[in-house]
């Protein structure tokens, strides 16, 4: 397992156009390929509303079907079948967002040391022990409240005038968990007192960039390096990130409560 560096946002949920009637993701063809739906779109001449998606096969080519025809059933050897079955049923789960207690924090420990690598954050120049911060769990709803799964989670600090959100992690993806868990975190920064929620995260995660610029968040600064002198605190961060960037800065970003 490859160590991440904390505030990566794992797993953001990828923004659905207001055309959206089906959830981003991979879907199974009836006829056994798989494919990606990356996106909407539409028609430039009819205005029809279109997926836009990719194969997960062969050379991988993008396409585009009419939304329309998505899920139009067809008929099969003797069968009603969806055209394009969705293959990844975590998406379909209901949720709810709980304040984390000693229950949660052991479900949400291990996935938090396998992802981050150990309980320990490098954080502003300083470790942190992620097992002593509040936070926010996003839970499965089910009819038995022991079997519940944990589809998100969310840690917080409260210092220096600012709320700052240490680490958050959708484990469920494209169902709203990271901006549900967020939204949380700035109403607590409100009654907190503060008038700012901030978050760091690498220079690699072009992820994080559009999810939290898209949420309202603006960058308020960028340290060019701090990654070299993080690793001084916890020599196991990586030095190169997604897409084989070099993993060598920070950048805050800031949103008013």
């Amino acid at each position: 397992m490859r160590e991440m560096y904390a505030k990566r946002v794992q797993g953001v949920e990828g923004a659905q156009s207001e055309m959206s009637l089906i959830p981003l993701g991979v879907y199974s063809h009836y006829k056994g390929n798989q494919y990606e739906v990356i996106g909407f779109a539409k028609h430039s001449e009819t205005l029809e509303d279109m997926v836009v998606y990719k194969a997960l096969y062969g050379e991988r080519g993008t396409w585009v079907r009419p939304l329309s025809m998505w899920d139009n059933p067809i008929e099969t050897g003797g069968k009603i079948v969806k055209r394009f079955e969705y293959a990844d049923k975590a998406e379909q789960k209901s949720y709810r967002i709980c304040e984390i207690d000693n229950a949660l924090r052991e479900k949400v420990q291990p996935i938090l040391d396998e992802t981050w690598g150990s309980p320990l954050l490098a954080v502003n120049g300083k470790l942190w022990d992620s097992k002593a911060m509040p936070g926010f769990v996003a839970v499965s709803v089910t009819s038995n409240i022991e079997n519940y799964e944990v589809l998100g989670y969310l840690l917080y600090e409260f210092h220096d005038g600012v709320c700052e959100i240490m680490v958050l992690e959708s484990v469920a993806q494209n169902i709203g968990i990271a901006t549900s868990l967020m939204e949380q975190v700035k109403k607590i920064a409100k009654l907190g007192g503060v008038c700012k929620v901030i978050v760091q995260t690498s220079n690699d995660n072009t992820h994080a960039f559009r999810f939290y610029q898209r949420r309202g968040f603006t960058i308020r600064e960028i340290r060019l390096g701090a990654l070299d002198t993080a690793r001084q605190l916890k020599p196991s961060i990586p030095l190169v990130g997604e897409d084989d960037i070099p993993l060598r800065d920070e950048i805050e970003f800031e949103i008013g409560v």
